[in-house]
């Protein structure tokens, strides 16, 4: 078969990943043929003792157990079926504990392509606090998956029955069908179960055509009893069916999303480890979210209470599954070997500051709120944080405070801001939201300006305006506005100052900074050692969640006595798959010319081959911080490159001054363009551990 015609038997995963997955791919199938693929993938969601074990039980195994346990973290199962072409079908089921300390988590394991399946029962819905719930989850539902499916099942009709409006539903969510059942009793278990079959088999990726030897590489893999393997197994299995190195990560990225193992190949200490038990794989970081001693801590916890939470698991690999839960933005290090849960804050604010006079204000509202916005904030912006709350946070940022608060009821965030640079402290802020926004599925939203006539200017309730209202206003030559509260007329040039509700921004300089910043706290609590990659692959995880496409050439690569020519550290993409920047660092132990020079010759005469605006060295500086950094600023200037050096500023900051991290600046002359080179010298231990 052609490449041509086999094009539409390419996965989504793989086709993300660029031209060069895909070719190896298509090289694959044409090289030992294809086999359809009939696997499905179930959410089982809701809160309290609904009974959504009980119904998995009663479908694959006919059991009912009366003393039923909450679900804590997450379960899975699953079942086959014969296809009417005669294949099996298999359905995996995931049945997620639904207590509002897991909301942020769900995002990691919510798929397109799946069948969503809420249960409820009548007690919640005649139970106010808990409509919000049943409200959360068909929202949830509606973003994560792209059309998926969604069930409503109602549980224990034995007991009491509760009709619903369905038609809202429908219209609403696009729920599918509404089944009620009763597990005790067994009372419309089978339609529930013939239904999630029949869908399943309807669902656009079944009967896709995949390599031959994915299948043989997962039933080996299924036969391991282990809970995990090394990456080093797992591509000795491949290899014995076929699969090179390229071939066997692209597997990897696909059996990730399809929820058959959990490989993190881009986080430092799990990308050498293949998770083959999800269930097992996430319940160990649950633990930690459900211990009481954590939890009236309020989220905080020292390494030492590891040993009492995982008493059962190898010592050995705690610190990989506190990697898997920063991984899942579940904790962040604080130092000394403490760590935070976020969702475990506590819901009061505690005492300080805030001035509400002459503050900027701007607000975020939502037609549904999704669960971790604050979680969010307070993980990306945890090196600018002031005080912090479940609810609420301040930091300060370039001479200016900004107080966050999020309000649940009302479906908003709201903004307060006071100091020297107020607009681009928004832009930065607005900048932050968007990739939150973003990472969960692109909830609705609304950019509200508050009034700044007489009375609302500093009223703590103001009346407020949609900007693209604003806007519309302006593009029909209506300069003026009227005040609904005071009825006074309001410009609203005078309203939006600057705002232009344009994408903001914040420069990758800034990104890489905080990047370094946080490496040189994080390097011990997150057991990074002393190796170059690690610390390499820290800069390009932290620059991903910053919305960067990170290419990360590192991680497989070797340390500089071994690195291949022409294999850069990290390549920065934009949106568009354009490289705008590349970052070559290496660690420098004592004062060596000939390092320093080789690194900066690669990245200025051999990897820019089309003259970027801007590119980045990042020196590891393990001795003599700052005896090597005025070693390092005279003996940069004097290097031959194959562009001349017009300026060197060894003392530039933008804005941003620490201690222990020093930049310069380099502008190079090319091919009649300036071309501009930052030089970040990092003070990090030389004794991490």
């Amino acid at each position: 078969m052609s490449k041509k015609s086999l094009l539409h038997t390419i996965p989504p995963e793989i086709a993300q990943q660029g031209q060069v997955a895909i070719d190896r791919y298509l090289n694959q199938i044409q090289a030992e043929g294809t086999q359809k693929l009939f696997e499905a993938k179930v959410m089982l969601v809701g809160y309290g003792l609904v009974g959504k074990t009980s119904i998995i039980k009663k479908m694959l195994y006919n059991e009912f157990d009366e003393h039923e346990k909450i679900t804590i973290g997450i379960k899975v199962d699953n079942w086959k079926f014969t296809h009417e072409s005669e294949n099996d079908f298999r359905i995996n089921v995931w049945d997620f504990g639904g207590q509002e300390v897991n909301y942020p988590t769900h995002q990691f394991f919510l798929t397109k392509r799946s069948i969503y399946v809420k249960v409820w029962e009548h007690r919640q819905y005649s139970n106010l606090p808990n409509l919000a719930f049943f409200d959360y989850w068909l929202n949830i539902a509606k973003l994560y998956g792209d059309q998926s499916p969604i069930i409503v099942v109602q549980n224990k009709i034995d007991e009491r029955y509760m009709g619903l409006p369905q038609q809202e539903l429908q219209e609403v969510f696009g729920v599918h069908r509404f089944i009620d059942v009763s597990a005790k009793e067994g009372t419309g278990i089978n339609d529930l179960k013939n239904l999630i079959e029949r869908l399943a088999i309807e669902l656009p990726h079944t009967g896709q055509d995949v390599p031959r030897s994915w299948f043989e590489i997962r039933r080996e893999l299924e036969q391991h009893n282990e809970n995990y393997i090394s990456i080093y197994e797992y591509f000795d299995i491949c290899k014995k069916h076929g699969l090179e190195r390229d071939k066997a990560l692209d597997l990897s990225d696909f059996f990730h999303d399809l929820g058959i193992f959990l490989h993190f190949k881009h986080t430092p200490l799990l990308h050498d480890l293949i998770f083959l038990k999800s269930d097992w794989t996430t319940n160990v970081v649950y633990r930690i979210m459900h211990n009481v001693k954590v939890q009236r801590a309020f989220g905080k916890f020292h390494y030492q209470i590891l040993a009492e939470i995982w008493n059962d698991y190898p010592e050995e690999r705690y610190p990989h599954f506190l990697a898997l839960m920063q991984k899942f933005q579940m904790c962040l290090p604080l130092g000394d070997n403490e760590f935070l849960v976020p969702e475990l804050l506590a819901a009061d604010p505690p005492k300080y500051e805030w001035d509400y006079s002459d503050n900027v204000r701007f607000e975020f509202s939502y037609k549904f709120m999704p669960a971790g916005l604050m979680t969010q904030f307070i993980w990306r912006l945890f090196d600018m944080l002031e005080v912090y709350w479940k609810s609420g946070a301040v930091i300060t940022y370039k001479e200016t405070r900004l107080l966050v608060r999020i309000f649940i009821v009302e479906r908003k965030v709201s903004f307060w801001l006071k100091g020297k640079n107020t607009e681009e402290t928004l832009n930065f802020v607005r900048w932050e939201f968007d990739k939150i926004h973003r990472y969960l599925q692109n909830p609705l939203f609304k950019e509200m300006f508050p009034c700044n006539c007489s009375e609302c200017t500093n009223s703590s309730e103001p009346a407020f305006y949609e900007y693209p209202q604003l806007r519309k206003y302006l593009q029909n030559k209506i300069t003026e506005i009227r005040c609904p509260l005071s009825v006074e007329a309001i410009s609203i040039n005078r309203l939006l100052g600057k705002y232009n509700g344009g994408s903001a921004k914040t420069p990758l300089f800034e990104y890489i900074f905080r990047a370094a910043k946080k490496l040189q706290g994080l390097q011990k609590p997150l057991n990074l050692g002393l190796q170059e990659n690690n610390r390499t692959t820290f800069i390009a995880n932290e620059l991903s969640n910053s919305d960067y496409i990170i290419k990360d050439q590192a991680l497989w690569g070797q340390s500089e006595s071994g690195k291949q020519a022409g294999e850069m550290d990290i390549k920065i993409e934009n949106k568009n798959r354009e490289t705008i920047a590349i970052i070559e660092a290496f660690n420098l132990k004592s004062f060596v010319q000939k390092t320093i020079s080789t690194h900066i010759d690669k990245l200025i005469n051999r990897y820019d081959a089309n003259g970027l605006p801007e590119n980045y060295i990042l020196v590891y500086c393990e001795n003599n911080y700052e005896e090597n950094w005025d070693k390092y600023v005279r003996f940069v200037p004097t290097l031959k490159t194959d562009f001349k050096l017009t300026q060197f500023n060894p003392h530039y900051s933008s804005g941003f001054e620490v201690a222990d991290i020093k930049t310069a600046k380099a502008v190079h002359l090319r091919n009649g363009s300036e071309v501009v080179v930052y030089h970040f010298f990092v003070k990090i231990s030389s004794h991490p551990i």
